[in-house]
């Protein structure tokens, strides 16, 4: 059979759960008070810090990371980062680079509705990983004896998450799709690309190039906004069907249209191909 595209993604574990929160990927909550106390520091001219698994963050500015992304702030929010091995840096939030350990992580669903298809010893592509808590994840995942290779365009990401997931088996790098070209057939077990842009005559290309670097047997998960508003956003039937003329040459059947959300994470969807087994491989 050809491969089979499916839009149902499967829901994380609880067991998945609890690692998404030990790799500090949720946001500390603060207390009424603590938040007046930084807002009058702020008042002051003071800059308030936080301190996620051992990473100090220090605000510049008196705008608050809330204030500042919203419609009516900046757009931009700073901090001074030192890092447990003494290491620094400075990171500037936007609403298109965010840093789970201050805002939470938007796409963590993403990467949990991955969890059942991850097995240790996997070597995986996260093709537009960010800030890099979501490949940190996957990493820990496929274990020592596995590896993530993560990409992403933005050099500031890349910077920040090899500072801040120092793990032996995941390489952030600057890039894109051109990035891993030199890599052989079937080198990944599995692609996830969230929020890679997937328009026009560039997009098929992208997803052929995805296709040929999954082993046998591998899947490859696109995650993208239903909002066709956003730069990154795709049609629901839009997206399916450019995967589907992309691998199998033709549109996705009639019947096959039903889209169907990630769970906690309504605004995006996603869609599943698998790539058939190896001839007389075991299922």
């Amino acid at each position: 059979m050809g491969p089979h595209a499916s839009p149902a993604m499967p829901s994380g574990s609880a067991g998945s759960r609890g690692t998404i929160a030990a790799l500090a990927i949720l946001r500390p909550r603060t207390s009424a008070w603590s938040r007046f106390a930084d807002g009058l520091r702020r008042m002051l001219g003071l800059h308030p810090s936080l301190v996620v698994a051992g990473v100090r963050y220090r605000e510049r500015g008196r705008e608050s990371l809330r204030r500042a992304l919203s419609s009516r702030g900046s757009g931009v929010k700073e901090y001074d980062v030192e890092f447990p091995d003494g290491k620094r840096t400075r990171i500037r939030c936007t609403p298109d680079r965010l840093y789970a350990d201050l805002s939470g992580p938007p796409l963590a669903p993403a990467y949990l509705a991955c969890d059942p298809l991850i097995r240790p010893g996997m070597r995986l592509l996260d093709a537009s990983c960010g800030t890099g808590y979501g490949a940190a994840w996957l990493a820990e995942r496929v274990g020592p004896s596995g590896a993530v290779v993560a990409l992403d365009r933005d050099l500031e990401s890349v910077r920040y998450a090899r500072m801040r997931y120092p793990l032996g088996n995941v390489s952030f790098e600057p890039g894109g799709v051109e990035s891993v070209m030199g890599e052989t057939d079937g080198a990944f077990a599995g692609v996830f690309a969230c929020g890679v842009p997937l328009r026009g005559q560039d997009a098929t290309r992208v997803v052929n190039e995805w296709w040929r670097l999954i082993a046998p047997g591998g899947w490859l998960l696109v995650v993208a906004p239903l909002s066709t508003e956003t730069p990154l956003g795709l049609g629901a039937i839009d997206a399916r069907d450019l995967l589907a003329r992309a691998i199998v040459g033709s549109p996705i059947e009639e019947e096959a249209k039903e889209t169907r959300t990630i769970p906690g994470l309504s605004t995006h969807a996603a869609w599943l191909v698998r790539k058939p087994p190896a001839p007389g491989a075991i299922a």
